[in-house]
């Protein structure tokens, strides 16, 4: 990929990023037993055999957060593109678990040509769209579980529905004395099925 194609896919998700042009996506890693290096080799063969199998974003996505995730601090050869991009794509989403972003028009390859300094850029874009309607950063995942417990996928309505509900009006309409309150949503994630993606193009 050419430095002008790099930075043309840069801009794109910025740009989308910041006009909130995605869903949200509930992210739920399974346990894995073992040493950390066969954690690490298991995330990476079920990322690899995923895009292979050109699975849908909503499939492959959270597979990359889970080994970035469990990769943190490791240096990568250039050789190890999926892990490189599973970096890439923990260091945009990271400091909002359990949600990222997903957006059907991504390709595996715009995370996999991110820089460092741009996936830490984007980072700070997504954090500052999603907190910008809350008064504190640790209010606004409950905001969007005490407004229906996923917002995945969902129509627009339904996301501009749970922005609206700041965190005074979600105060305001629960007791202290409740339990629900500290409680979130354990409910899954509906995944919808769009249709097939190019995934190299």
């Amino acid at each position: 990929m050419t430095q002008q194609l790099r930075k043309r896919n840069f801009k794109r998700l910025r740009l989308q990023l910041e006009k909130e042009d995605y869903n949200l996506q509930l992210v739920t890693e399974e346990r894995i037993q073992g040493t950390r290096t066969e954690k690490v080799n298991r995330r990476a063969r079920e990322l690899t055999e995923s895009l292979r199998r050109k699975d849908l974003l909503e499939e492959w996505l959270p597979k990359a957060y889970a080994l970035g995730k469990e990769m943190r601090g490791e240096v990568l050869g250039d050789a190890n593109r999926h892990k490189r991009m599973a970096k890439r794509v923990y260091t945009l989403f990271r400091g909002r678990e359990p949600w990222i972003a997903v957006n059907e028009k991504w390709r595996a390859k715009y995370f996999e040509e991110l820089t460092q300094v741009q996936a830490e850029e984007l980072n700070e874009v997504w954090i500052s769209t999603e907190l910008e309607n809350s008064l504190g950063g640790d209010l606004w995942t409950q905001t969007i579980t005490q407004t229906g417990g996923v917002v995945n996928n969902a129509p627009q309505k339904t996301r501009d529905q749970a922005r609206e509900n700041t965190p005074q009006r979600l105060l305001a309409g629960y007791s202290l004395a409740e339990p629900s309150l500290a409680e979130p949503s354990l409910a899954e994630p509906s995944l919808t099925q769009p249709t097939g993606y190019d995934w190299w193009d």
